[in-house]
């Protein structure tokens, strides 16, 4: 972040007598028109790091610079809080999640239901429930199920 402003030096026999400081944005504050937030947040930090004044608290100093430079610069309060992320990524992460999840859940089923009833029927115990007519997915289920 760039803070402009100006400087006026008074020299006399090549030493500094008086030096004076103006930033744009400041005064651009204290009109009211500035409207930018990340401008406002760039200056007050600057001000707050490198133009506090030598003896003064350092919360009096930001207490003073928040009033001056951000108390009307809409989005500019302390409990405003910048978002890190577009909300669409989160439901996109949401949506790959769950297919992964479900995906997962589905075969670790058909993997132990398979080992589980070959352990405990041999080979034999699928057809046990093709036997006596299982033939849609749902009977198919109990059937295994009420084997174990």
């Amino acid at each position: 972040a760039s803070v402009e402003g100006r400087a006026v030096y008074c020299l006399e026999e090549g030493r500094c007598v008086a030096h004076e400081e103006s930033l744009d944005l400041v005064r651009t504050a204290d009109s009211g028109r500035l409207r930018n937030r990340r401008a406002a947040e760039n200056i007050a930090e600057f001000l707050d790091v490198a133009r506090r004044p030598d003896g003064s608290e350092p919360e009096e100093w930001a207490a003073a610079v928040r009033a001056r430079v951000l108390s009307g610069v809409p989005g500019a309060g302390a409990l405003h809080l910048e978002p890190s992320e577009d909300p669409s990524e989160g439901v996109f992460a949401l949506g790959c999640f769950a297919l992964v999840a479900a995906c997962a859940v589905r075969l670790s089923a058909g993997v132990i239901g398979g080992e589980a009833t070959t352990e405990a029927f041999g080979e034999g115990g699928v057809a046990v429930c093709e036997e006596i007519g299982a033939r849609r997915s749902v009977d198919f289920s109990q059937c295994v199920s009420d084997l174990f």
